[in-house]
């Protein structure tokens, strides 16, 4: 959409055709940042320093400025998260739509790409009607598109519900380029623990590392989400960009969960024995209330090695040195092994896609097949949760709409 609307702000319009597989078009817009639609972040360009020099063209001021002026005002909230004052996704949507209506480009709907061939002067894009579209006004099953450019912006493979199931892939390989194999990003992380099951909608603050063959790959702080598979929320989204199967399997990972990350190890211990002189009478599953999740006390007192004789019949002073500090190994370092990742149906986003080597790094053109561009999640670049993959869309966007509406008559 964006592509479009700037391409047609250089030479008009009607030199202008959107192929839309769905009958409405930016349907996976309307479901990011849970309905809300985190547009952006004040910090994109810091975090996207290794393309830079396409931030540079369209950043993330120049977002702001751009929805402005097409109708949607935008209110920052926590970490440089940029939203809608609207607090609705289908503002952005709307005001998209309009903006391509004014402009009077033309938007086929229900049209999926079979293919896309090379011709003399230019592109033969062969569609036919999308069957899960309803209400399909196309007459003709099979329909091609002559044009001079064309620019591939039809997402990754997350999402699929939304229409996202990797057909630009296809695409550019039939071009020659080499795809950086897709893997669902920004989802949650799954493990065989059996403990999941008691944990299931259990939230806590803390730290989370995700470690590949005991190395450090990453940390984040936040609200960690249990789920009756292993770990969800905005942190463990983040550490599941990261997982990677090239030259590796899930058992080389780990997630390191800090529970007490204001503390270090020595005080969380020097805590607990002051917890068991003060509460000492008490039976021992009571001994971590007040400090965590009563569900999660119960698994942490479970997997440091007591017994459910322990934990129902003893008292707390009747508990050593030694099974203090093993609690607090769970406290400060739970290791949970990784057993995989949810789906790209679950996912926010695609990490891999086409090479960056192979694009022109200032227009997003491709290298190989002249007058083709590459725009947003087909892209190899991905970001955090935070609004950072929408602005790489609208920057994208930008920079393929105005590079490909060049020199056409």
């Amino acid at each position: 959409m964006v592509a479009a609307i700037f391409a047609a702000k250089n030479i008009g319009g009607y030199n202008i055709r959107i192929i839309e597989k769905n009958d409405k078009i930016g349907r996976k817009l309307l479901a990011t940042g849970n309905g809300r639609c985190n547009m952006t972040n004040r910090f994109c360009h810091e975090t996207f320093k290794n393309i830079s020099k396409f931030m540079d063209q369209f950043n993330f001021q120049e977002t702001i400025n751009f929805f402005k002026k097409i109708g949607v005002i935008t209110r920052e909230e926590s970490d440089g998260r940029i939203y809608p004052y609207s607090e609705q996704a289908v503002s952005v949507q709307q005001a998209l739509k309009s903006e391509l209506e004014s402009l009077n480009v033309e938007i086929i709907y229900n049209a999926y790409v079979k293919k896309v061939e090379t011709i003399s002067n230019g592109f033969n894009i062969v569609t036919e009607i999308n069957d899960k579209c309803k209400n399909s006004k196309r007459k003709d099953n099979i329909e091609s598109f002559f044009s001079e450019k064309i620019i591939i912006a039809t997402g990754g493979k997350a999402g699929p519900q939304y229409g996202s199931t990797g057909e630009g892939f296809n695409i550019a390989r039939n071009f020659g380029h080499t795809i950086i194999k897709p893997i669902p990003s920004l989802t949650q992380i799954t493990s065989s623990q059996l403990f999941f099951k008691e944990l299931k909608g259990v939230r806590a603050k803390g730290s989370v590392s995700l470690l590949k063959n005991l190395e450090l790959l990453d940390m984040e702080i936040g609200e960690i989400q249990f789920t009756d598979s292993g770990l969800s929320g905005i942190c463990i989204f983040n550490l599941s960009r990261l997982i990677r199967l090239e030259d590796s399997s899930y058992n080389d990972y780990i997630v390191k969960i800090d529970l007490m990350p204001e503390f270090t190890q020595q005080q969380v211990f020097d805590l607990l024995v002051e917890r068991a002189v003060y509460l000492g009478d008490r039976k021992v599953k009571e001994f971590l209330n007040g400090l965590i999740n009563e569900k999660l006390a119960c698994v942490i007192l479970k997997e440091s090695g007591l017994d459910e004789n322990i934990i129902n019949c003893y008292e707390i002073y009747q508990l050593n040195k030694k099974q203090l500090k093993k609690i607090v190994t769970y406290l400060k370092n739970w290791n949970i092994p990784v057993s995989g990742t949810k789906g790209f149906k679950e996912a926010q986003v695609t990490s891999g896609g086409i090479d960056l080597q192979q694009l022109d790094k200032y227009t997003l053109e491709s290298k190989l097949i002249k007058d083709v561009y590459f725009a947003g999640e087909v892209v190899n670049v991905d970001g955090k949760c935070g609004g950072y993959n929408l602005q790489w869309a609208w920057t994208s966007g930008y920079i393929t709409g105005n590079g490909a509406s060049k020199n056409i008559e």
